[in-house]
Parts: C-alpha cells; structure tokens; sequence
C-alpha cells in the first residue's frame, strides 16, 4: 500500500512522461510488433485491430526514450444497456 510519501515519490517520478497519440501505420505497426514479441497469449492480428477501428495508440516517453506503447480499446458497445458513455 502506498502512505503519502510512497505516493510523492512515485509521482516525481511519473511528472515527465510524456503520453503522446500515435496515427501513422507504420508507427502502430511497429509498437504492435515489440507487443506481438513479447507476448505469449493469444491475441488478434494486427490487420485485424485496424479493421475493426475501436483501438487508439499511444507511445509513453521519458526525456525522449520510449518507455513503451498503449492501445486503448472502445468497449462501449458491451454496455449499450448500462450506460451511454464511453466504457
């Protein structure tokens, strides 16, 4: 568990990343690829996340090294009947 000082060190840490959208193809393409190597699971094809369009992709950077990618996918349509907002 995190007391307050725990808190303030790890968001010291955190201040200067930078989290920044990725649009290019090729550029989606490669962090798919670091993902796809690493990654034992069974997971879809990079074709086919494209084609289905609910994902974004973000790079996370830290004084200009790449720390790593994040894809965000929309899910909202699962709870059509819960809620209107984005899930």
């Amino acid at each position: 568990m995190l007391n307050s000082a725990n808190k303030d060190d790890a968001s010291k840490k955190l201040c200067n990343v930078e989290i920044t959208e990725i649009f290019g193809l090729s550029e989606k393409r490669k962090w798919y690829g670091y993902f796809a190597k690493g990654y034992s699971g069974e997971s879809r094809s990079f074709v086919e996340l494209l084609q289905q369009g609910t994902s974004r992709y973000f790079v996370a950077r830290h004084q200009n090294a790449d720390l790593g990618y994040i894809r965000i996918n929309d899910k909202s349509h699962y709870f059509r009947d819960l809620t209107d907002q984005p899930v």
